[in-house]
């Protein structure tokens, strides 16, 4: 029995012909009964090859037992539905390759059984387009998931859409307490009410703009500490999903101390320079005065003013932290290594008191070279610093000479001795110069506080190795 009159089918044909897609219509008992010009060219098959032959072979092997039974259910119950909704369809050429495919099913009732009208749709194109922009979004992704900064979106209602691992490191949130949740539990309590305002203005007139310029931004932790932020917006980007506002954040702490230490180097400097120039004019006086030839004067004043020097030195290269006391006894003591024994010298001096040490571990070492202990081969220094043991807010410094030649009060007192008692008065709380016949004596006595920056690591690491 035919399926259509003969002017019905010639009717049919024009119109399964001219059709862009392949077009297969399958009896109840799954024979194809007809195919169009289209359906040739996808599967590679003449029509005479086709019409009669079960449309399993247009299926991948694999696929053809559930095929039959997909179309045995749709028999009982048909209706005008997409084929493998939710499923990858594959069509079968007939050299073997397979390709993607998509199908529409619509029953067709007449006076005998119901035949049904497959509508076959070519899909490699719009495969290879979604796999290109799936590759793109997966490098998109990487490249959002591996950038140094905080990224994440946020939606016109303020609720976060995507982050970044670093916004979970920077906020410490995992990304499942932050999706859905509004931007503003990243900021500070006080601030938040603000942000709302800014947010919902930015959202109206969007564009490309840090935010926040000219104010102090920062963000919240989940453990409640705040930190100093920098925020970029970019424009609204419209997505799947609705339109968000991508927002990139920089964590500026360390920035920020940076600038505040550059503050305070300048101050420092500052105060060092205005300092400096009086001890400059302190040394000139001293040194260039008394019944000594100019001669004699000016290579005092160039030696202490070279002492000075170095010590500076030292300090701009610790950015004016401070120098340590055994660095500038080792500067001073450079080609008297072997005669000098130095014990707990690793205390950590700021600055003022770096530069004090310096003009007076550099008069005892002149002196020492010219008169004393390191001006003989069997003479020796021993220097030696602690913290007095009964009362550990104070230090003791000790300078002993032995082994030299005999040592005689000096005859006239000098800026040798003049510069010692003050400059040790000026570090500590009592300073003692002994001029004992088996070699000289300077005794420091002094607050930590006052020579060591106490409240820095240093000082208390040396406190800590007396205890």
């Amino acid at each position: 029995m035919a399926l259509f009159s003969r002017s019905s089918e010639r009717e049919l044909q024009l119109i399964l012909e001219a059709n862009p897609s392949g077009i297969v219509v399958v009896d109840a008992d799954g024979r194809i009964k007809i195919v169009n010009a289209q359906t040739e060219k996808l599967f590679g098959y003449s029509r005479e090859e086709l019409i009669g032959q079960p449309v399993e072979m247009l299926v991948p092997v694999r696929f053809r037992e559930a095929h039959a039974g997909f179309r045995n259910a749709f028999s009982k119950n048909p209706e005008t539905r997409p084929m493998g909704a939710g499923r990858d369809l594959f069509g079968l050429r007939k050299d073997g390759t397979e390709f993607p495919i998509e199908i529409g099913l619509n029953a067709i009732k007449g006076r005998g059984p119901a035949i049904v009208l497959a509508v076959i749709v070519d899909i490699i194109e719009r495969k290879r387009i979604e796999e290109s922009l799936a590759q793109q979004r997966e490098r998109l992704r990487r490249v959002i998931e591996s950038a140094p900064n905080g990224v994440l979106t946020v939606d016109r209602q303020g609720r976060i859409a995507l982050v970044n691992a670093q916004v979970e490191k920077l906020f410490g949130y995992s990304r499942s307490e932050l999706i859905g949740r509004h931007v503003e539990m990243l900021l500070p309590i006080r601030l938040r009410g603000a942000h709302k305002i800014m947010r919902e203005a930015f959202t109206a007139a969007p564009e490309t703009r840090p935010m926040g310029a000219g104010r102090e931004l920062y963000g919240r932790r989940k453990d409640g500490s705040e930190f100093p932020v920098e925020i970029g917006l970019n424009e609204v980007v419209s997505t799947g999903h609705g339109d968000v506002v991508l927002a990139t954040i920089v964590d500026i702490t360390e920035r920020k101390l940076a600038q505040e230490r550059q503050q305070l180097l300048v101050k420092e400097i500052l105060h060092r320079t205005k300092n400096l120039m009086s001890v400059v004019q302190s040394i000139a006086n001293q040194s260039l005065t008394g019944d000594r030839s100019l001669a004699e004067a000016r290579e005092l004043f160039i030696d202490r003013l070279l002492a000075l020097s170095r010590t500076d030195s030292m300090l701009i290269e610790r950015s004016l932290e401070g120098v340590e006391l055994q660095t500038i006894l080792q500067q001073e003591l450079a080609g008297f290594s072997g005669h000098v024994d130095m014990q707990g010298c690793d205390l950590f001096l700021k600055p003022s008191a770096a530069q004090d040490f310096a003009l007076l571990l550099h008069e005892l070492a002149t002196n020492a070279a010219k008169h004393g202990a390191l001006s003989s081969d069997e003479g020796r220094v021993f220097v030696h610093c602690e913290v007095d043991r009964t009362d550990q807010s104070r230090i003791r410094f000790v300078w002993q000479e032995s082994g030299g030649p005999a040592v005689a009060p000096p005859v006239r007192r000098g800026f040798g001795t003049t510069l010692l008692e003050r400059v040790g008065r000026g570090l500590g709380e009592s300073a003692e110069l002994k001029f004992a016949r088996e070699g000289l004596n300077y005794e420091l006595r002094a607050r930590l506080d006052k020579i060591t920056p106490v409240s820095g690591a240093h000082g208390l690491e040396h406190r800590a190795r007396a205890l």
